[in-house]
């Protein structure tokens, strides 16, 4: 068995800024913007008032910004939190076979980077370390879905913790001992998708990989082979005979995984399984104008993964309907568009939405593969006769149809003008855009540490 642990243990302690290419650079900073902004939005959602109201009532040492808040936490809570926030919408970015590679590692990076007082070279050096060891990890095993993990939380905490351990500049050894004591930190269930739950997730995972490099450099200990071992990291949560151990250590950072197979910006509110019988829609709309009330029914065909994450077909609520095919479709067709606004418990209700979702009907074939990178063709039945139909092989957003620089601003401007001033706001976007010239990521956190109201003072 390879040495899987050791191997990438190495290549996190060695790996330097110079070693990353400008495209990857580039890549890096816009995901690092697009996380915040959806983490500003995500913090005046119902799950980041409850994260950020536990949180202050913890207490902890002010290391790091909780963002929307005008107080300061440690550095493994404030990850906590922004963690949570930066998934609350499911409007974060997804791909790399992760899930969501962001949102686990960012927030890690980002509190213990502001602890540190660590520059945006090393930010982005930690960052793109941690994304290549989930990616990795992730592209080695087979999805956790049927299994009943979510693969954000679970591959995300060891990046997490790969990337706080490049932070902390951490010798191979301990750096190997960091990815094993993540390994046990790792955890997060499929069943709690369409819950407050899901989005903590990912903040866990933040916290975890904090709190595991920082036990690392004070000599904890972990099983050194953990991530390969049998009955180890892998086999628990892939599965014995689902993954491929040559596959998490060959061609490390050649190329960088932020490259290829690369990240997919969401260019809506919701689950990413969603997304291509979104684009798909909006494209046979384009091309044969309807009403909603023109539609016998729609089919969507997909393979058998899509709905062990789009799990609810009547949902009852809008974090439900964020994992609902159904309800996406019908939003769509009756709203002419799927928005923040649009995942409330009132336009679930909607009679219209209620209507059209019971005029939706799933087909499951036998095909395999990712579910981000597998067809889902949608056929429209017109009341008056008409089919409409499209391959449904399109993200709007991903690596082969990625957003414009423009469209990542317009998006990054919609999320944060929730919370943010302008000035904060375009301040907030020349600092991350030029992260690599900031001294202390301090700098790009402040802006982000607002009071809103109901807040009182720290206490």
């Amino acid at each position: 068995m390879p040495a899987v642990t050791e191997t990438l243990a190495r290549f996190v302690s060695t790996l330097s800024y110079e070693d990353i290419p400008p495209e990857a650079l580039r890549i890096g900073k816009e995901v690092i913007l697009d996380c915040l902004g959806v983490a500003l939005a995500g913090s005046v959602d119902g799950v980041g008032r409850i994260v950020k109201s536990v949180v202050r009532q913890m207490g902890g040492k002010p290391e790091a910004t909780v963002i929307g808040a005008p107080w300061k936490t440690s550095a493994a809570q404030a990850a906590l939190a922004n963690g949570a926030m930066g998934h609350a919408l499911d409007y974060d970015d997804m791909g790399m076979s992760v899930g969501h590679p962001t949102v686990p590692v960012l927030p890690a990076v980002l509190g213990l980077g502001e602890h540190l007082h660590a520059s945006g070279k090393e930010v982005l050096t930690a960052f793109i370390a941690g994304l290549e060891v989930e990616g990795k990890l992730a592209a080695a095993g087979q999805e956790l879905y049927s299994q009943g993990f979510h693969s954000t939380s679970i591959y995300g905490t060891v990046g997490a913790a790969a990337a706080c351990a490049r932070l902390l500049h951490l010798p191979p050894a301990q750096t190997q001992m960091a990815l094993g004591i993540a390994a046990s930190l790792s955890a997060g269930l499929k069943d709690n998708f369409g819950t407050m739950t899901k989005p903590l997730h990912p903040g866990h995972a933040a916290w975890g990989g904090v709190m595991a490099a920082l036990l690392a450099r004070e000599g904890f200990t972990a099983r050194a082979d953990v991530l390969e071992a049998p009955y180890g990291f892998m086999d628990a949560f892939a599965g014995k005979g689902r993954w491929d151990a040559e596959k998490a250590i060959t061609n490390l950072g050649s190329p960088f995984h932020i490259l290829h197979p690369g990240i997919t910006l969401k260019k809506y509110p919701c689950c990413g399984g969603n997304h291509r019988v979104l684009d798909a829609l909006y494209a046979l709309r384009q091309q044969t104008p309807f009403t909603w009330e023109q539609v016998d029914r729609v089919v969507v065909e997909s393979g058998p993964v899509l709905p062990l994450v789009l799990q609810y077909t009547i949902p009852q609520t809008g974090y439900q309907g964020k994992f609902s095919l159904h309800f996406n479709v019908a939003a769509a067709l009756v709203l002419g568009h799927v928005v923040r606004d649009t995942f409330t418990d009132a336009v679930v209700r909607d009679p219209r939405i209620q209507e059209m979702m019971r005029r939706v009907e799933w087909k499951v074939v036998a095909e395999t593969g990712d579910i981000l990178h597998q067809g889902t063709p949608v056929t429209v039945y017109l009341k008056d006769g008409r089919v409409l139909r499209h391959p449904g092989d399109f993200i709007k957003g991903d690596p082969q149809h990625p957003l414009s620089r423009q469209e990542i601003l317009d998006k990054f401007s919609d999320n944060a003008r929730l919370v943010l001033s302008r000035s904060a706001l375009l301040k907030t976007i020349d600092l991350v855009l030029g992260l690599e010239g900031v001294e202390d990521v301090t700098r790009v956190m402040r802006p982000l540490a607002v009071r809103l109201p109901g807040d009182g003072k720290q206490g």
